[in-house]
């Protein structure tokens, strides 16, 4: 729940103009999750869209403003390579297993601190400072590899 409590605490002003997207499954431990995000906002709107096509899946991610990276239990996954890929600016948990992968090609937060992600999140939004392209040199054969094998 850690990007929905990011995403209440950011300014209205973001609120309006972004909506915080959650894409994939439910799994394990989702329900709080699933309630939460169908609370009604004073402003902004929270998205539950589900399972994504491995097709649709490089557009989402293109079209994405940001990828949050907040997984506790899943370690590391494919999905923060996909957005650098997607040439999408990821925030990920600084779990030693992003830092390890994702390096210096990421910006992190505290593990489960809303406020440190939020704080993240609205300093990207006002001052971008990442320059996207260079990310995208420490994925592509993973990329392009996982969606030869997947079409």
């Amino acid at each position: 729940m850690t990007q929905i409590d990011a995403y209440k605490k950011i300014p209205v002003s973001f609120r309006k103009q972004y909506d915080l997207v959650i894409a994939g499954g439910y799994g394990w431990k989702s329900q709080d999750v699933i309630k939460e995000a169908q609370k009604k906002l004073d402003h902004g709107t929270i998205s539950l869209i589900r399972y994504v096509d491995s097709h649709d899946l490089p557009a989402l991610m293109h079209q994405a403003s940001m990828y949050l990276h907040t997984s506790l239990d899943e370690g590391f996954g494919i999905s923060p390579l996909q957005a650098i890929a997607s040439n999408t600016l990821v925030i990920a948990s600084n779990t030693s297993c992003h830092s390890e992968i994702l390096q210096n090609h990421v910006i992190y937060f505290e593990v489960s601190n809303s406020d440190d992600l939020a704080s993240k999140i609205e300093e990207q939004l006002e001052n971008p400072s990442i320059d996207i392209k260079k990310s995208i040199s420490i994925c592509p054969k993973i990329w392009l590899a996982y969606y030869e094998t997947k079409a």
